[in-house]
Parts: structure tokens; C-alpha cells; sequence
């Protein structure tokens, strides 16, 4: 039953890799064209104050000030103000479950494993569900919180960098400051002490207001199971250097004539070359690619050599055949692995580099032809090289 689980969970892997190589040689060749069509549309923007309609679809780099529109006030807890936006982060204390395995090989060379489990705590910002664990002592943990508290961002509508009105996602990319919980006025001071007494449950569940956090449980310097925490972030006005796309009267993330998933923008304090942001941003994507590839590779290869060893597994407790026989899986399994990875990779330029898909389908062509007319040739030597046979017996006088 082991075997045929490995041998299924091989097949899986194989799959899984095919599709990681695939992916990523697609999505390789479209973020290629969107860093270069980004460079393509670079401008850089000296007149900030007013929108320039020649400038829609490029890419702008401006060095303007972020301004606040309406407030942003975080609508339960008051916290917030002239700030872009207030986040209010929950983090819950809660039990979690890691499972170790460990495996080792018998004496009569079979491969056993065993699983063993952990629980220890974490701040988690969810609710972690211990139905979920798979330990045998699993059903004996409660992740239960005292309060359940929705996690929010409040931004501030209309803010804008210089003439452009800011989207939320270049919000989310400038500088976050923690906000301290003391420091509203005494309107915003009264709407947080009510807000604290609803979600304590009007004062049965024990909080501390500390600088920088709400607590709901008995002691913030030693938390248990349930306890909850919340805290703020905001963001504040401050010049920036832009590097974005410009669209009708706002600025957002780079998108491309393509429209693919994958978008491009830079938001700072600190002054930066835009050109060799693209090229840096460029190389790095470049160099997850190749990373990728190589992790595609090895779980082709480990899928395969999961797949055989339910092979390999039966001639393990022959003497001298079973080392034999794993050291030939292992050697097919790089060998296979390594040219199915080249095939799909080739396969997956065969839509969107062509050229470069039929020289590595060509490539491998003429390896695999070479192959063959090598192993002719070895066989034709081996059976000139054997000595005539002899002649049949004469027949009885």
C-alpha cells in the first residue's frame, strides 16, 4: 500500500513540476515585456502641478507630496486622522501544530518512516482551526479567542500625489508608521474607551491600553491561549519619489499594454535612478526565473525517482542486485528528469520564443539521435568481434 502511495505521490510531483516549468517560462516572457515596456514609456515629470494629458499610459517618475483628502479614521476603535490610511492589525495567540518526519532504512533495507507532532505558540492573524491538526492528542486544544475582532484598512478619500489622485495599492507601498493609542483627542479618546467596552463584552473580558496595542486577556507580558491584540499602523503625508503609471487624473501601478497580472511601481522617501530600478527589478525576476527552473528540475527528478522505487523496493534485500538496482534508478531518474524539464521548458517557448524552442528541441533531437547511432555502432563492433560460428556437425557415415 506504502509503495503504490509513493509511486502515486511520484506521479504527482512530476505533474506539479510540469506545470511550475511551464508556468513560469509564460509568465517569464510577459514580465519581460512589461519591465521593457516600462522603460520603453519612462518620463520624467519636472511640472507637477498640473495633469498632463500627453502623458497617459507612461510610466512617470516625479519627486511630488502626498496630500490627505477626507480623514482617515479607523470607524470602531477613532484611531487615525491626518494620515493616507489606518490598518488595524489583529494578531490572536493561538496553538499551533508542526508535524516532523523522520525516516531511516532497516536491516533488511527497507525505508520506514514516522511522524511525530509539536505544539507550541504563536501571534497568529487568523484563527487557527485545531480540527485541522492531524496529531493524536490534537482534540485536546482550544484556539478559542476571547474576543473575535475584524482586521481593517481605512483610507483617506481623495488623497492625492501632487495633481494625481493616489490608488490604495500606492498607499500600502509608502513608509507604515505604529500609532500610538493615547495620543487622539478627547472625542477620539472617549469613542476608543466605548469602542474598548463593546468588544470586551461590555466588560467581562479583561483589557490593557497600552502605548502601541488594545490586549483583551489578563496580562499582556504573559499572554495565554485566546488572548487578543490589536494595533494600529497609518500612513502618513510626506514627499515622495514616484515611479508609476499615469491614467485619466490618477497614478497607479504599472499595468502594460498586455494587461498580464504582474504590475510595477516604486514609492519612496529617498531619491532613486528609475532606470535602474527597472534594470535591478529586471535582474532580480531574472534571477527568481532561473530559481524556479532549478526547483521545477529537481522535483521532476525526485517524482521520478519516487515513481521507481516501488521497483527499486522489491529487489532491496537481494544481496549486491538492490544497490545495483537503486543506483540504476537514481541515474535514470536524473537522466529522465533532467531531459523531460528540458522538453517541457521547450515546449513552453514554443508559443511565445519559438525560435529559441525549436534550437532546444533540435538540440535535443540531435543528442538523442547521436544516442541511438552510438548504440548502433557498439552493437555493430560487438557482433564483428565475435568469432565465427561453427560449422554444423556431419551427418553420421
Amino acid at each position: 500500500m506504502f509503495g503504490f502511495l509513493k509511486k502515486a505521490g511520484g506521479v504527482a510531483i512530476m505533474v506539479s513540476a510540469m506545470a511550475l516549468l511551464a508556468w513560469n517560462e509564460s509568465h517569464s516572457f510577459h514580465a519581460h515585456n512589461l519591465f521593457a515596456e516600462a522603460a520603453s514609456k519612462l518620463t520624467i515629470v519636472d511640472d507637477t502641478t498640473t495633469v498632463n494629458p500627453a502623458n497617459e499610459g507612461r510610466l512617470l517618475f516625479m519627486n511630488v507630496w502626498a496630500h490627505l483628502g477626507d480623514e482617515a479614521v479607523d470607524p470602531l476603535y477613532g484611531i487615525g486622522g491626518q494620515c493616507l490610511s489606518v490598518e488595524r492589525q489583529v494578531r490572536y495567540y493561538q496553538w499551533q501544530e508542526r508535524a516532523i518526519e523522520t525516516s531511516h532504512r532497516t536491516a533488511d533495507g527497507t525505508r520506514t518512516s514516522s511522524t511525530r507532532y509539536e505544539y507550541y505558540h504563536v501571534w497568529s492573524d487568523k484563527i487557527i482551526d485545531p480540527a485541522k491538526f492531524s496529531g493524536p492528542r490534537a482534540s485536546g486544544y482550544d484556539n478559542t479567542p476571547v474576543v473575535q475582532i475584524e482586521p481593517l484598512k481605512t483610507y483617506s478619500r481623495g488623497a492625492k500625489l501632487g495633481p494625481y489622485l493616489m490608488t490604495t495599492e500606492l498607499v500600502d507601498s509608502m513608509p507604515a508608521l505604529k500609532s500610538n493609542i493615547a495620543d487622539g483627542s478627547g472625542t477620539r479618546n472617549r469613542q476608543l474607551a466605548a469602542a474598548i467596552d463593546s468588544t470586551s463584552r461590555g466588560g467581562t473580558v479583561p483589557t490593557h491600553q497600552v502605548d502601541n496595542f488594545i490586549f483583551y486577556g489578563d496580562n499582556p507580558a504573559k499572554p495565554i491561549v485566546g488572548d487578543v491584540r490589536v494595533s494600529f499602523v497609518r500612513r502618513v503625508p510626506a514627499k515622495m519619489w514616484v515611479l508609476a503609471q499615469a491614467h485619466a487624473d490618477s497614478i497607479r501601478p504599472f499595468v502594460g499594454s498586455e494587461h498580464y497580472w504582474l504590475t510595477y511601481s516604486r514609492v519612496s522617501t529617498q531619491q532613486f535612478d528609475p532606470q535602474e530600478e527597472i534594470d535591478t527589478e529586471t535582474w532580480g525576476f531574472d534571477v527568481l526565473v532561473w530559481v524556479l527552473r532549478v526547483i521545477g528540475w529537481l522535483l521532476m527528478v525526485w517524482g521520478i525517482k519516487w515513481a521507481l522505487e516501488i521497483f527499486t523496493s522489491l529487489l532491496a534485500g537481494v544481496p549486491v542486485v538492490g544497490v545495483v538496482a537503486t543506483a540504476a534508478a537514481s541515474l535514470v531518474s536524473w537522466a529522465l528528469g533532467t531531459a523531460l524539464s528540458l522538453l517541457v521548458i521547450a515546449l513552453a517557448f514554443l508559443v511565445i520564443r519559438p525560435v529559441v524552442s525549436l534550437c532546444v528541441l533540435g538540440g535535443m533531437a540531435i543528442v538523442a539521435v547521436a544516442g541511438w547511432y552510438l548504440h548502433r555502432s557498439r552493437t555493430a563492433r560487438s557482433k564483428q568481434s565475435l568469432p565465427p560460428p561453427l560449422p554444423p556437425p556431419l551427418p553420421p557415415q
